[in-house]
């Protein structure tokens, strides 16, 4: 199945106590049987990196 996620923040590095690491342990959940495509907002705080997107 493919799945669209639309998320207000991204979900890496997943923070404890917050959305972020709930919204990346369901994607990481979801990702084993399913494909994934997720949409955040821009957010000057969040540098991406290869690794980063690759693990997700």
């Amino acid at each position: 199945m493919n799945i669209l996620m639309i998320s207000s923040t991204f979900p890496y590095p997943p923070s404890k106590g917050e959305t972020q690491g709930r919204t990346f342990n369901l994607l990481k959940y979801l990702s084993k049987n399913h494909d994934i495509t997720v949409i955040v907002q821009p957010n000057a705080d969040v540098i991406l990196n290869p690794l980063s997107i690759g693990y997700l």
